[in-house]
Formats: structure tokens, C-alpha cells, sequence
């Protein structure tokens, strides 16, 4: 069985914490579709645990608004939470062929979601009479999110449904697509990924615009615009264009750099 859920065994698995700027705390270990991560807290009048993005709260002390009588009952909770709506979309994948293996059929199309021989979890999508095979690669929540992105595509394009999702996983365009009522992408991405002087170099140019492009700075690391016609300034570090150049080619115009953002294997990494 595919284990999207990054968790291991439910005896032996336990929280990993770090803190939050705002009071609470990231669970890391815990994974929602799309790849991000957990987050629970009692920061809150009431000072309860929550957590902190539970879309079955409408409103504090109302119908959904589930607490919990500490940290680690607030975790567990949030990973059980996001496990049952991994498991809910898998049912609507039929089992491929090998271990972990998942796909959905799109007309004559296929979607394929699993392991990667050397970039952990890979979607495969499959056009019928084409040769080229579109491949992404990422955590297995990240994968699962953009394979639901492309059977929804599929079907849009077979006039099944309405497209739903502005992202666009099943033809890697190397072009930022149009946005849909204002609504961009953007590529969330550890700090890890530059260097500890790029760090530097982004906290000296924030607010500045001297680059030609924005770059803002906030406690745990940066957001940077990317440039859709790749002509930086001679000054940006070559670690940083290579982030900036992953994140155009994956159709986002924003890239936020955050100590406890998102690690992609294809990415260069530093220590510091």
C-alpha cells in the first residue's frame, strides 16, 4: 500500500513539532493534500488546542469547533483529520500495476500517481496518441493534489466539467498561464534551498526594488517575485535563479522562502 501519508504505523507514530510565529506550533510530520503541513495551537481566548486550519470550524464556539486538552491530542487529531481525506480521494484511484501504484482513466487518457525511482512520488499523466508522458515530482500529498489538478483537466477538456483548477499539471508550459479571476500560484520552498548568503543578499535588497522584481522579507525567511521574462539583474545569485526558473516552469509568479517551507528534491541544498 502507498502510504501517503508520510506517518508510519499509527502505534508508533508521534508528533515532530517547531514553533510558529504566531503561538502555535507545525507539525512536520503531519501532511494535507497539496503538501502542506500540519499546524495546531491555543492561542485563542480560550486558550484550547485547536487546529488551527480545520475547515470544519465555521466560527469559535460553534458547531465544528473542535479543542483538545493538549498539543499532542491536537496533532494526533489533525493527522487523523488529514489521513481520512487522503484515504477519501484514493478511493476514487484504482490500484495500477506494482506497489503504490494508483491511476484514474480520463477517456482514453491515463493519470498515473506512485513511487519515483530517485524523486520519491512521481504523477505521470498519458495522452492518448502522444508520445510525451508529462511527469511531476514531489511529496506524495503534493502528487496526489496535482493528479485530482489533472483528471479535473481531463475532463474539462473532454467536456466532462467545468475546469476547476487553475493548476496546470497535465501540459508543463514553460509560460506563467492566464490566472482566473485574479487568482496566481505561488511555489512554497525551504530556505534550505539558497545559501546562507543569498539569505543575506535578499534581507539587504528587501523593500528595495532594486532588482526589478518585489522582494519582501518577514520573520522566517522571504517572498520573491519571478520574472516571466528571465531577465534578472546581474546581482541575483545563481541558487536563487535556479529556484526562480523551477518555480516559472511550474507556472507561479511568487516564490516564498520559509525555514519551515517545502523541501523538493530536484532543488540544490545548503547547510547553514
Amino acid at each position: 500500500m502507498f502510504d501517503f501519508s508520510q506517518s508510519g504505523h499509527a502505534g508508533q507514530w508521534q508528533p515532530v513539532f517547531t514553533s510558529w510565529r504566531h503561538g502555535g506550533w507545525y507539525v512536520s510530520n503531519v501532511r494535507h493534500l497539496g503538501g502542506g503541513c500540519g499546524c495546531v495551537s491555543r492561542n485563542y481566548p480560550d486558550r484550547k488546542w485547536r487546529i488551527v486550519c480545520d475547515p470544519r470550524r465555521k466560527d469559535l464556539g460553534q458547531e465544528g469547533d473542535f479543542t483538545f486538552p493538549s498539543r499532542d491530542a491536537a496533532a494526533f487529531a489533525e493527522r487523523e483529520m488529514a489521513n481520512a481525506t487522503i484515504a477519501a480521494e484514493l478511493a476514487n484511484w484504482q490500484q495500477g500495476d506494482g506497489i503504490g501504484v494508483y491511476l484514474q482513466k480520463v477517456g482514453q487518457h491515463e493519470v498515473r500517481i506512485g513511487p519515483h525511482h530517485s524523486h520519491g512520488y512521481a504523477l505521470e499523466v498519458v495522452r492518448q496518441g502522444s508520445e510525451e508522458v508529462a511527469v511531476r515530482t514531489g511529496c506524495p500529498e503534493q502528487v496526489l493534489q496535482w493528479g485530482m489538478d489533472a483528471v479535473k483537466q481531463l475532463r474539462a477538456e473532454l467536456g466532462g466539467e467545468d475546469k476547476s483548477s487553475s493548476d496546470d499539471v497535465v501540459a508543463a508550459s514553460s509560460e506563467i498561464p492566464a490566472a482566473p479571476n485574479g487568482q496566481f500560484r505561488y511555489l512554497d520552498v525551504a530556505t534550505s534551498h539558497i545559501s546562507k548568503a543569498t539569505s543575506e543578499f535578499l534581507e539587504s535588497v528587501a523593500g528595495s526594488n532594486s532588482l526589478g522584481q518585489t522582494v519582501a522579507s518577514y520573520e522566517y525567511g522571504f517572498f520573491v517575485t519571478v520574472r516571466e521574462d528571465q531577465q534578472y539583474h546581474d546581482s541575483v545569485p545563481e541558487d536563487l535563479r535556479t529556484v526562480l526558473e523551477f518555480a516559472r516552469k511550474q507556472g507561479c509568479i511568487v516564490v516564498r522562502f520559509d525555514a519551515h517551507g517545502l523541501d523538493h528534491e530536484v532543488l540544490p541544498s545548503f547547510e547553514w
